[in-house]
């Protein structure tokens, strides 16, 4: 088993962000879940995994999966510094995510963790490749999470005010075929059509002149 779960954890791929991260995050819990066929796995990542940076892992046996990934960041510290900050922590949806999610407060006094997932079948000759991805920079399309940092306001300290801390979660599904090129997305499609519709107008031009 101990054998399993090391070639599982270095069959992962763990792509840090480099240099100095303008928001503190501490990880406190990464937990990567994989069903096969209805036979799940569980990997505990907490350590391995800084929090910021990207889980992917790629699966080619014709089957049903499910992948899905649970990550409980803290951001900031106490005002005393003499620990993690995690009250009030706020999470939100922007747009609507490809992925399946779950923002879930894990104390009452609201500290987040975000689940991510995907559901899948491949077939015979298919190989999908799943990542699970936390940035400081928001992602240019598509929909993502967020996950600001937030502070209690005097005297009741019943609402609070948002911090700028905020961290962004997003996932991709990607399924190839072997031999054949994966299908383009649909922003793909839409540039390849003007580039054709682009050329046939300036050809038609260069013959009526």
């Amino acid at each position: 088993m101990k054998k399993l779960f090391t070639s599982i954890v270095f069959g992962l791929t763990l792509l840090m962000a480099s240099g100095a991260q303008a928001v503190q995050v501490t990880n406190t819990m990464t937990a990567f879940y994989e069903t096969f066929n209805g036979a799940g796995i569980g990997i505990d990542l907490t350590g391995v995994f800084s929090g910021i940076g990207t889980i992917a892992r790629t699966y080619s046996a014709p089957g049903s999966y499910e992948v899905k990934v649970l990550i409980e960041n803290d951001l900031g510290v106490f005002p005393d510094g003499t620990g993690t900050g995690f009250f009030p922590e706020i999470g939100a949806v922007v747009g609507t995510p490809a992925f399946n999610y779950e923002l879930w407060s894990m104390t009452d006094l609201n500290d987040l963790a975000v689940w991510m997932g995907w559901e899948f079948t491949l077939l015979t000759g298919q190989a999908a490749t799943v990542a699970f991805s936390v940035s400081e920079t928001a992602p240019l399309e598509g929909g993502y999470l967020t996950h600001t940092d937030a502070v209690y306001l005097e005297p009741d300290f019943v609402e609070y005010q948002l911090l700028e801390d905020t961290i962004y979660y997003t996932s991709s599904l990607r399924i190839d075929t072997s031999g054949t090129n994966a299908v383009p997305e649909p922003s793909t499609f839409v540039l390849f059509g003007s580039g054709i519709a682009a050329a046939a107008f300036y050809a038609r031009r260069r013959r009526s002149s």
